[in-house]
């Protein structure tokens, strides 16, 4: 059923979609930069139209707001905080997933 109230249903959905989508909007619309050989993303600078930074703001915000959900962390640069890069998260090993400590065969 279409409607024009936001369900909870597409408010998670909506929740889903943003999450998947908030690191490409960095990525995106922020200029990006190399130090000593690390991407870093200029959240004051757009990578093409000033109205991108609006963009990175919102996302900025989502992020903030959101937490630690994310299979990937935010990093701001210890000197200049207006640069951000991004690190995937190890994945969970085995011994995490089934609960039983990992042991290593001799």
């Amino acid at each position: 059923m279409v409607t024009t109230q936001p369900t909870p249903e597409v408010l998670e959905r909506a929740a889903q979609i943003a999450d998947k989508t908030v690191r490409s909007d960095i990525e995106l619309f922020a200029k990006s930069t190399w130090i000593d050989d690390v991407q870093f993303y200029d959240v004051t600078t757009p990578r093409l139209y000033d109205e991108d930074v609006a963009e990175v703001n919102d996302a900025l915000e989502y992020i903030q707001l959101r937490g630690d959900v994310f299979p990937w962390v935010m990093h701001r640069h210890p000197v200049h905080a207006h640069l951000v890069r991004f690190e995937d998260k190890a994945p969970p090993s085995a011994a995490n997933i089934s609960g039983e400590p990992k042991v290593a065969h001799e």
